[in-house]
């Protein structure tokens, strides 16, 4: 401890989760997930995604995996204002890059993503590398009994769910 009770590894200011000031200078594994607006097209996508790449770059960060953005349908429609004009939108193009940067930084970025008008909505979170590099994929095989509308027993059933998580 220091002379004046303050621990001098904690950072002056921060909320309620003290950070010591080791672990504001590591860098963490993000991942931001953003909805494009889709008035912009295809190359518009392409320059907005490229803003976000140099905005973690830029910043010390660096991208070691993502999505290119797919247009779909949006859960319900969002409302936001471009060139002082609300805009509701049911589409919009969606994307995500997984990222390393300090915690620090990370505030910049959040913000530099709400100022963009071209970002409908952003989220940034802790993640784990494991998360990429490990897709697995499902396939549910069907059995003619269950495609024609028969009843599966409850036994069936628990057999077909263990060799789902098995696999």
């Amino acid at each position: 401890m220091a002379k004046d009770g303050q621990d001098p590894n904690i950072e002056v200011g921060l909320d309620a989760d003290e950070v010591s000031d080791l672990e504001m200078r590591e860098s963490v594994l993000y991942e931001v997930g953003y909805h494009i607006v889709p008035t912009i097209g295809e190359d518009g996508v392409a320059t907005e995604v490229g803003g976000i790449r140099e905005a973690i770059e830029s910043r010390g960060g660096s991208v070691v995996a993502e999505e290119w953005p797919k247009k779909m349908m949006l859960g319900y429609p969002m409302r936001t204002t471009i060139s002082r004009e609300h805009h509701t939108f049911d589409t919009a193009y969606f994307g995500w890059m997984k990222f390393t940067m300090r915690p620090n930084d990370v505030l910049v970025l959040r913000d530099v993503l709400r100022a963009n008008e071209h970002i409908l909505r952003s989220l940034i979170i802790k993640t784990v590398l494991e998360s990429t590099l490990s897709r697995a994929s499902y396939v549910v095989e069907r059995s003619k009994e269950t495609e024609e509308g028969g009843a599966m027993s409850e036994a069936e059933l628990d057999k077909e769910i263990q060799k789902l998580v098995t696999e």
